[in-house]
């Protein structure tokens, strides 16, 4: 399935430290979002669980998160746009592949410069008249940024990300609120349909995943049990080496 052109790619952000959550994730992707996307993942080193079809873009360890992303963002210049994801926010059931592709018309026009796949976060927002199970995001909202698949315009996630080059990834979201709102951000949200999910966000059935199966080092069974218990079965991975909560 060809749904998009060669103006976008897909990056996944990881580290090898995260090799055990491949073993899902790749399948995972694999099974649903084969959508014709060149595939890029930002890790530390090369590695052998790695899948041939995935390109790998090395960042320096020493390196705060921002630059990390920032130095494999560089590495895919002639790319306008990117579908952004971590390894731990897989999908577990299929998307809405027609409203995906919209989605990306949307951007490719110029009517957007990042568009999130899931409901979160203090914010206000309007329904998008030409996209049903789409909204504009206010720069009014207190929340608009957040590390979550999105789609985005690679050289305005590059400025949000040189804003804050020596932050971590919690510290990231928080202070990216002022800068995206001082940039005038066009940034939209995708949900359709689905419950809430803890504190801070809603499952969306446009795209259903995982977020996020990860939490300080451990799987996410308290919020995600239901969808990550067989899976773990189904790709053999044994959650007491991590451990959960």
């Amino acid at each position: 399935m060809t749904l998009f052109d060669n103006k976008i790619c897909h990056l996944t952000f990881s580290h090898t430290d995260c090799s055990d959550v491949w073993k899902l994730y790749f399948p995972q992707m694999r099974t649903f979002f084969s959508v014709g996307m060149d595939h890029f993942i930002a890790v530390d080193q090369a590695h052998m669980e790695l899948p041939k079809s995935v390109t790998p873009l090395i960042y320096e360890e020493g390196q705060p998160y921002p630059q990390r992303l920032l130095t494999c963002l560089e590495a895919l210049e002639g790319r306008e746009f990117v579908f952004f994801d971590h390894e731990d926010m897989f999908l577990y059931d299929e998307p809405d592949y027609q409203k995906l592709a919209k989605y990306y018309d949307l951007m490719s026009s110029g009517h957007f410069d990042h568009i999130r796949l899931i409901k979160g976060g203090d914010c206000q927002y309007e329904p998008v008249p030409a996209c049903p199970t789409l909204y504009s995001l206010s720069l009014k909202s207190k929340w608009i940024f957040s590390i979550q698949p999105s789609f985005w315009r690679r050289s305005i996630l590059m400025d949000v990300l040189k804003a804050n080059l020596k932050a971590n990834v919690w510290e990231l979201e928080v202070n990216s609120q002022k800068v995206v709102k001082k940039m005038g951000l066009n940034a939209a949200f995708s949900y359709r349909s689905g419950k809430r999910r803890g504190l801070h966000h809603f499952d969306n059935d446009v795209y259903p995943y995982v977020a996020t199966a990860i939490g300080k080092g451990k799987w996410n069974l308290g919020e995600y049990g239901l969808e990550l218990e067989p899976l773990l079965e189904q790709y053999q991975i044994n959650p007491t080496r991590r451990g959960w909560f």
